[in-house]
């Protein structure tokens, strides 16, 4: 669909109506291109426990403006050239709309001028995943380092704990953690250097 056709559709639904904090840009041209933003998450299948997609406009834009439709109506985002999305906003319009889709609009300022970028669906899926993800954390370019860890993120709003740093041992090296069957309960962790050798955590219980 068209952005003409989409802004004709809100048009007649009576959105325009909305607080002039919250409302669309009163004049802006339209663009038929998708915005070019970062990480570009146009069509992608998202789990309903997922945190914000949350994104980077990549052209540096002086201001931002989002509306996020949905099936019971329109959320609208602001920002300068990245957007945030509050969590609990978040994940209140996901699970209204689990199974069913929200269609994005961006629309962008550059000297003194809006623009209005095509809208794009993001999928939500009815099931959630897994809350947890666990990798090791290593700043980039690791052939010198000082500091690693084992870390968990949290997916549903971007907490991120430590499982084991090496500040907590003699700064060792740290690699091939995995766990027994996906069980967080069941963990092997290797260790290098001075204390070096083989760690597993079992039902809470650790043993080298």
């Amino acid at each position: 669909m068209s952005l003409n056709n989409y802004l004709i559709i809100i048009l007649a639904a009576g959105f325009i109506s909305l607080p002039s904090c919250n409302r669309l840009p009163d004049r802006f041209s339209v663009t038929e291109e998708l915005p070019d933003i970062f990480p570009d998450i146009a069509g992608v299948t998202i789990p309903v426990n997922i945190a914000p997609l949350n994104f980077r406009l990549n052209n540096s834009p002086r201001k931002t403006l989002v509306t996020l439709e949905e099936k019971n109506g329109i959320m609208i985002v602001r920002g300068k050239d990245k957007i945030r999305i509050r969590v609990k906003r978040w994940h209140k319009l996901l699970e209204q709309n689990k199974g069913g889709e929200i269609l994005l609009t961006v629309y962008t300022k550059n000297s003194g001028e809006w623009s209005g970028h095509l809208p794009f669906r993001v999928f939500v899926k009815e099931l959630p995943v897994d809350p947890y993800l666990v990798y090791r954390r290593i700043a980039p370019g690791y052939e010198s380092w000082s500091r690693m860890g084992i870390y968990q993120r949290n997916i549903f709003n971007f907490d991120e704990d430590p499982v084991i740093d090496n500040r907590m041992l003699t700064g060792n090296c740290m690699n091939c953690h995995s766990f027994s069957n996906y069980n967080p309960e069941m963990m092997m962790l290797h260790l290098r250097g001075k204390i070096a050798g083989t760690l597993i955590a079992r039902d809470g219980d650790v043993i080298k």
